[in-house]
């Protein structure tokens, strides 16, 4: 019988345990890796537990990159990570789009200029793409390509 006590009580500190170790998880509402533009703000989707929970993240939404944010509690840690991303193409503005030269005579670039909403100015990354033959009559493109920092790519 004494047996059968200390048997019914261990079993009842082992639930006891049980319940005291789900009810400190934590619980991440929404979702664990959360993508946002650089210039959008984050906002906390939330968490749940019983107990309290200190929240720490070193977000930077001005600046491209994985943040995370932690949560922890006296038992558990849960990480979220936050990435910050630039998907906005540059734009590049010719300055003239429609160029006459003579047969022979030498072509002149009249001029761009490259700017990206995240990187500024990239007119020094703008690279041209020239199949123009001087010496032959017809009518030539020339194509201007530009990639920013993130990767995005602009042709005209």
């Amino acid at each position: 019988m004494k047996k059968k006590k200390i048997l019914i009580i261990v079993f009842l500190i082992f639930i006891i345990i049980i319940i005291f170790l789900l009810c400190a998880q934590i619980r991440l509402k929404g979702k664990t890796v959360i993508t946002l533009n650089y210039d959008e703000v984050y906002e906390e989707p939330g968490y749940s537990s019983l107990f309290k929970v200190k929240v720490t993240n070193n977000i930077k939404n001005n600046k491209v990159g994985k943040y995370k944010v932690t949560y922890k509690n006296i038992l558990f840690k849960k990480i979220r990570t936050v990435e910050i991303v630039d998907e906005v193409k540059p734009v590049i503005t010719l300055i003239d789009d429609n160029v006459t030269i003579l047969l022979n005579e030498e072509y002149k670039e009249p001029g761009y200029k490259a700017q990206d909403e995240y990187d500024g100015d990239i007119t020094d990354k703008v690279e041209i793409i020239s199949g123009l033959k001087n010496n032959q009559v017809g009518t030539y493109k020339i194509t201007y390509k530009v990639t920013d920092s993130s990767k995005n790519t602009t042709k005209i």
